[in-house]
């Protein structure tokens, strides 16, 4: 399902320019790998080019902050 459940839970975030150009940079670098397998045009998949699953997204940012050495409590 490509679309939250409510509109209220619809967000949006604003992002500096330069991390946009990298964010299509690397869509774009997905696409050649996934093909049509990223059939909502995401940014960011699982393997298999479907969006991520909120407990895989937290466990990956976690072990990215832990890597890091930044605080765990970061969001």
């Amino acid at each position: 399902k490509p679309y939250p459940k409510t509109a209220s839970s619809n967000r949006t975030l604003p992002i500096p320019r330069d991390l946009c150009r990298k964010f299509k940079i690397y869509q774009k670098e997905q696409k050649k790998i996934l093909g049509d397998k990223n059939k909502y045009n995401l940014v960011f998949t699982s393997k298999n080019g479907d969006p991520y699953s909120p407990n895989n997204f937290l466990r990956s940012f976690k072990n990215a902050l832990k890597k890091c050495e930044l605080p765990s409590h970061l969001r």
